[in-house]
């Protein structure tokens, strides 16, 4: 059995685009020049110079010609809200609400209906807030975790 990471990150960005409330969810960085106020980003990590999108780790579950293999798959995530104000206080509540609805989604379908996966959750943040002679924004990026047999 192959890796189950394009599956995966498939899967989340079709349930995120689905749930209520979200805002636009995207495939990868944004597009160069094209930047919406709010937004989600599935497979990327938010740096300019840098295109990680995940992580694969796999272990042996046990041994033998059939043994299955636990695997850890870390995809990179990005939440944005941009103001073109300088209400911080705003831009970070936003910017955790839609958080929330990245969380309560995974938490609503946990294994994604993909055979082998046991959960999908968000497993790491870092919050970025910047200021401009345009306005403010904040940033959470982070992993979402798929854990898995294949």
């Amino acid at each position: 059995m192959i890796t189950r990471y394009a599956v995966a990150t498939d899967a989340i960005i079709t349930a995120l685009r689905g749930a209520s409330g979200m805002v636009d969810v995207f495939d990868g960085p944004p597009t160069p020049g094209f930047n919406p106020y709010e937004a989600v980003y599935i497979g990327w990590s938010g740096g300019e110079d840098d295109d990680t999108a995940g992580t694969i780790s796999q272990e042996y579950h046990d041994t033998g010609v059939a043994a299955k293999r636990d695997e850890t798959l870390s995809i990179d995530y990005v939440v944005q809200s941009v103001r073109g104000d300088d209400d911080m206080s705003t831009a970070r509540t936003r910017t955790v609400e839609i958080l929330g609805i990245v969380e309560s989604t995974l938490r609503a379908t946990p294994a994604l209906g993909i055979d082998g996966v046991l959960f999908v959750e968000v497993s790491a943040g870092s919050v970025r807030q910047v200021r401009t002679a345009d306005g403010i924004g904040v940033e959470i990026t982070g992993s979402i975790t798929v854990t898995g047999i294949i």
